[in-house]
């Protein structure tokens, strides 16, 4: 059995979109625990900043931890496909708005994801639902 550490987050309807993933996500995967979720300003760069701020508003964040038979690929190829279904469309630009992102940040105990260590707001979410992996 494998288990991951899953970061969410939406700045478009986020309310409506992150309850679907947790919904879907309980289809695919065993959640096992849950992180608080939190309002934090999209990541941008400066040059940006006013033009994002137009098209959309402040993320809402979560993590969760999952435990599942999948292999990392299989479950972030699923990962992607379930953005794709709830309207995420990406672009060459990394800080565009998105209904969903989904990323697999810890896999069996390892960060996998850079994010994890860069973005304070997330090592404290990943913290409080595995914090074996911070400390």
């Amino acid at each position: 059995m494998n288990r991951a550490v899953l970061s969410i987050g939406s700045n478009i309807d986020p309310e409506f979109h992150i309850t679907e993933a947790r919904r879907s996500l309980g289809e695919m995967v065993r959640i096992v625990s849950e992180s608080r979720f939190v309002k934090t300003k999209a990541v941008m760069p400066e040059t940006k900043a006013e033009f994002s701020s137009r098209k959309a508003g402040n993320f809402i964040n979560g993590a969760v931890l999952i435990e599942t038979q999948m292999e990392k690929g299989r479950l972030e190829f699923l990962l992607k496909k379930l953005e794709k279904e709830m309207g995420r469309v990406r672009t060459d630009d990394q800080f565009a708005p998105r209904t969903m992102d989904i990323d697999v940040v810890v896999w069996n105990g390892k960060i996998v994801d850079q994010d994890v260590l860069k973005r304070e707001y997330l090592r404290r979410l990943v913290q409080e639902i595995c914090p074996e992996v911070i400390r």
